[in-house]
């Protein structure tokens, strides 16, 4: 019985896995609703945060941030980027339209990510020269614009 048990509860996990929807279902328009509120940028969960980015519905990014590589540090510099965005083809792309004096980005600078996993909590995007990062989803309210 106990088997039997593990079995139907087994069938049920993978039925549900099978099922669920994936990035690859989804149309852009989809991914890019989820998409919008405030997420923050970390290695994982637990982790501390070096950025945040704010998709707005119009079509605009906001982002804070330092340098990854710079977490630890107490004299860290954050950089302010502005971009238009949109979803093309299940990539977010971005084109960089303004931002601090600092920002490390050229204006008119245009990159997409490749969105592997979403959802209302986290999203996986895969970067062109083949680095897998994760943001977290902090909230759907959107921060108020710089």
């Amino acid at each position: 019985m106990v088997k039997l048990l593990i079995v139907l509860i087994v069938s049920l996990l993978l039925y549900g896995c099978a099922n669920a929807p994936t990035v690859s279902s989804m149309r852009d328009d989809e991914i890019r609703s989820k998409l919008i509120g405030v997420w923050a940028n970390k290695a994982s969960e637990s982790d501390d945060v070096w950025g945040y980015d704010n998709y707005f519905d119009d079509g605009t990014v906001h982002a804070l941030f330092f340098l990854e590589e710079d977490i630890g540090l107490d004299n860290r510099e954050w950089y302010y980027i502005r971009s238009d965005w949109e979803v093309v083809d299940g990539s977010s792309c971005f084109v960089v339209t303004g931002g601090t004096p600092n920002n490390p980005l050229e204006l008119g600078y245009r990159f997409c990510s490749k969105v592997l996993f979403i959802s209302n909590k986290k999203v996986t995007f895969l970067e062109d020269d083949g680095e897998i990062f994760t943001i977290y989803k902090v909230s759907s309210h959107k921060l108020k614009k710089m």
